[in-house]
């Protein structure tokens, strides 16, 4: 023990049936280890400290790591991002660009049609003699349907 003096040798002797050397002998032996404890004591602790100082230092190494990859990737996926969306942009410009092409065709066809069947109908009209009220009728109202559905 730390504080142990000759006192405690004393003791010690009166124990060990008046053989002093032997108890003076077994006290030092005691005192040395727990000399010998204290020391392997205070290296494990040592120790410790030192290996929860490295573990510390790889966790924070780890950490920084995995938040530097964090950003990366963070960053790849908002340009990622960015890019599809200017895609998208990019085609439903052309897509709204081809929709007015196919309207435009549209309305020209159908003049061009509404045109011919104008037409058409000149040149019956042109060409049929007069026929009586009843035909008539039914010829304009065929004619009007035509319109009708064009």
């Amino acid at each position: 023990m730390p504080g142990t003096d000759t006192s405690n040798a004393t003791d010690a002797d009166q124990f060990t049936d008046g053989q002093p050397g032997h108890a003076a002998c077994a006290l030092r032996t005691l005192v040395r280890a727990e000399r010998m404890a204290e020391q392997v004591m205070a290296e494990a602790a040592a120790d410790a400290e030192e290996i929860r100082a490295r573990a510390q230092l790889e966790a924070g190494n780890i950490m920084a790591a995995a938040r530097a990859e964090s950003g990366r990737i963070e960053a790849e996926l908002n340009l990622r991002h960015q890019r599809d969306v200017g895609a998208l942009v990019v085609e439903t410009q052309q897509l709204r660009a081809e929709i007015d092409r196919l309207r435009g065709l549209d309305r020209q066809y159908r003049e061009a049609l509404q045109a011919l069947l104008t037409e058409q109908q000149q040149l019956l009209e042109q060409r049929l003699p007069v026929l009586d009220g009843e035909t008539a009728v039914e010829t304009t109202s065929a004619t009007h349907d035509l319109h009708s559905a064009a």
